[in-house]
């Protein structure tokens, strides 16, 4: 049923949550973090927004280092849809007191071993996790639960997080206090922090955690610098149960994770006057044309971007992309947004070595 309604719904918006799984290969920290939170910024107000941030923390998983990574952000605020960094939703129900949406969330605690790690030859992929989120506002905070299981790897795990959040405003900043249960289903637990039968090797013993959980503190807070934008940030630190910290890949109790990042939302939102483009165009060429070229490399956006470390992975794959398109409408209900009718072939280049 979880599949069937995402599928249905929302799943236009679901695709995006793919960029922010897929971020980087090495380990990621925590599977409970939703990157950004609600009650931050502004909602249904039937605006997009782009932005960027960069997300960073320590590693539960032995021998590997903190990490680093840039984080794009697509944002949407609808009526009945939004879609938030790694989460999506489709409200379900709405009332003053009790809310129940279906969501999407792409969560971060998936790794790839390396040669010469301690993870060598295990990989655990990001899944994608959906469910249910009923939501109940009161005057001492906002308490939620979220039921959500794996839709993606077929590992069945689930996991159920309940949580307690209170936003105070003070002019211009917004700040979000939140603590937080989650508990792992004996599936999803042995899955991405247990080894299996196969994997063991002299030093790393075949382990199973089983059913377990977690604790989280958060510190999330957002800071209006214009009409149209948002600079966000957020502190969190996530406590893991004995099971856990037990498994021969895990070297630490508790990780730290930290985000902070610019969101820009265009056109006015509801109830704001719309501005005059009665003008002339501004743009002359009705057609685009573009070539993409790209290779499949080990290293983080973070690391490439800056630091031009273009290291290819083994498997050496890559892709080529021819794409055309026409503007047909340059100020779409007014906003300074072009809609385009494009057309691509892509072509993947595999490496048969």
């Amino acid at each position: 049923m979880i599949r069937r309604l995402f599928r249905e719904t929302s799943g236009p918006l679901v695709v995006c949550l793919a960029c922010v799984a897929s971020m980087s290969g090495r380990a990621w920290a925590d599977d409970s973090d939703t990157i950004i939170q609600r009650g931050l910024l502004p909602e249904r107000d039937g605006r997009w927004s782009l932005g960027v941030g960069v997300r960073g923390g320590q590693s539960i998983y032995r021998g590997e280092s903190a990490f680093a990574d840039l984080v794009p952000l697509i944002m949407y605020e609808g009526e009945r849809v939004y879609l938030r960094g790694n989460r999506a939703g489709l409200r379900l129900l709405d009332k003053p007191g009790f809310k129940l949406e279906a969501v999407a969330q792409a969560a971060l605690v998936g790794y790839r071993g390396d040669d010469g790690t301690y993870l060598a030859g295990m990989v655990r992929q990001n899944p994608l996790n959906a469910g249910f989120s009923a939501i109940a506002p009161t005057r001492v905070g906002e308490f939620s639960l979220d039921v959500l299981t794996d839709v993606s790897n077929g590992q069945n795990g689930a996991q159920l997080t309940g949580m307690w959040a209170r936003t105070w405003q003070f002019g211009k900043w917004n700040l979000r206090p939140s603590v937080s249960l989650t508990g792992y289903s004996a599936d999803y637990a042995n899955y991405y922090y247990g080894v299996q039968a196969s994997e063991a090797l002299p030093g790393r013993p075949a382990y199973m955690p089983g059913a377990s959980g977690s604790l989280g503190l958060g510190l999330n807070s957002s800071y209006r610098v214009s009409t149209n934008g948002y600079l966000y940030g957020s502190v969190g630190l996530n406590y893991y149960s004995g099971s856990i910290q037990n498994s021969p890949i895990v070297d630490r109790s508790s990780v730290f994770t930290a985000f902070g990042g610019y969101v820009y939302s265009f056109g006015n939102s509801r109830g704001q006057a719309e501005p005059d483009y009665s003008g002339p165009p501004a743009s002359q060429s009705k057609w685009s044309f573009r070539v993409a070229r790209g290779w499949n490399a080990e290293a983080s956006l973070l690391s490439i971007i800056p630091g031009g470390d273009f290291t290819l992975s083994p498997e050496r794959t890559g892709v080529l992309s021819f794409a055309f398109g026409k503007v047909i409408d340059e100020r779409f209900r007014g906003w300074l947004v072009d809609i385009y009718v494009e057309g691509a072939y892509t072509r993947y280049l595999e490496q048969n070595i």
